[in-house]
C-alpha cells in the first residue's frame, strides 16, 4: 500500500521489506489486510483493489497446501496481480491457475519480530 492508499505490487529485490508487510487478521473464512495505515478494500464497479481508512473484509479459500485465493464478496471479484496493480477479476479456471497464470495465488509468510 503506498502513501496515497493505492495497493500495488513490487519486486522485493533490494527493497526495505518492512515497508511491504501486511498485518493480516483471519477469522473463519474471512480476512482483513492492513499496511501503511490503510486497509485493503475493493471497488467492484471499477474492478480495482483500493486502500481504505476503515476495515474491509475479504474472503479466502485454500487452493493448495500453501496458496490462497482472496476475493471480495464472491469469486467474480478475486484479488489479482496485473503488472504492479491490484485488480479484481473473475476466478480463473483451476488449470490456468496451476499451470499458466499465478496472478491470483497468494502465500502467507509469517514474520515474527523479537521484542
Amino acid at each position: 500500500m503506498d502513501n496515497n492508499r493505492k495497493p500495488y505490487f513490487n519486486s522485493n529485490k533490494k527493497l526495505d521489506v518492512r515497508k511491504y508487510i501486511w498485518y493480516v487478521t483471519l477469522v473463519g473464512d474471512e480476512i482483513t489486510l492492513f499496511s501503511n495505515g490503510s486497509y485493503l478494500g475493493a471497488d467492484i464497479n471499477s474492478k480495482k483493489a483500493t486502500g481504505e481508512e476503515f476495515m474491509k473484509t475479504f474472503k479466502f479459500s485454500k487452493i493448495n497446501s500453501n496458496e490462497y485465493l482472496l476475493y471480495y464478496g464472491d469469486t467474480n471479484n478475486v484479488l489479482t496481480i496485473s503488472g504492479n496493480n491490484a485488480i479484481l477479476e473473475k476466478r480463473k479456471n483451476l488449470f490456468w491457475i496451476f499451470f499458466v497464470d499465478g496472478s491470483q495465488k497468494f502465500k502467507f509468510v509469517e514474520e515474527i519480530e523479537s521484542i
